[in-house]
């Protein structure tokens, strides 16, 4: 059950590796729009949350209507009008949210790392020792030392990229590895019930001539 689940989370982090890998190549190449982009596109969708909220709100005003709704459609408006006309202050902290990315990214691999520790005796090791430098470049980023946003967003998905490219090559390795423990189980089940079988054939008292 455990190498089931183990499994089924591999294969999930391997999807979105590639997701980050991706999302670290658009960094590197333009990191100034790919950075406005996502900061006015979440902008957009708070406006359109907000509108709902709010029409729902108004909609239900006779029969006392829903204050959730209402505080909440004002405070995503609000947001959505921060993240659209003053995306530059958002920007600013991009770097600050990639570095936390990287870090808690990491912090779960090396848990998987220490968790796999009694599974597979050596392979955890080169998975441990990245998440631990990827984490130290995470706490970099984060700490801001560099002075342009461009530069630190640039070498946020530089190193982006390489932590994930790692994990999914990392992730790859323990499915194959899983995929394999399973048939040799498997194997082993069926040549165990070959040998009850053939037991049972023998010890079948023999019919009289």
């Amino acid at each position: 059950m455990i190498k089931k689940e183990l499994n089924n989370v591999e294969k999930k982090n391997m999807l979105l590796s590639i997701l980050l890998i991706a999302l670290g190549v658009l960094l590197v190449v333009k990191p100034d729009n790919v950075v406005n982009f996502i900061v006015i596109a979440i902008g957009a969708f708070l406006m359109v949350t907000a509108i709902i909220d709010l029409v729902f709100y108004f909609m239900n005003a006779k029969l006392g209507g829903n204050f959730i709704n209402l505080s909440k459609g004002i405070i995503e408006f609000i947001g959505s009008i921060f993240l659209m006309f003053r995306s530059e202050a958002v920007v600013s902290l991009f770097p600050v949210v990639i570095g936390l990315i990287i870090i808690f990214s990491s912090i779960f691999k090396l848990y998987v790392s220490l968790s796999i520790k009694s599974i597979d005796s050596k392979k955890w090791i080169p998975n441990f020792v990245l998440s631990i430098l990827c984490i130290l470049f995470g706490v970099v980023i984060v700490l801001n030392p560099f002075e342009t946003v461009t530069s630190i967003v640039r070498l946020a998905g530089i190193v982006l990229i390489v932590s994930e490219v790692f994990n999914l090559i990392y992730s790859g390795v323990l499915v194959f590895s899983l995929k394999k423990m399973d048939e040799a189980v498997t194997d082993l089940a069926k040549k165990d019930d070959g040998v009850k079988e053939a037991k049972i054939i023998e010890e079948k008292p023999k019919k009289k001539e």
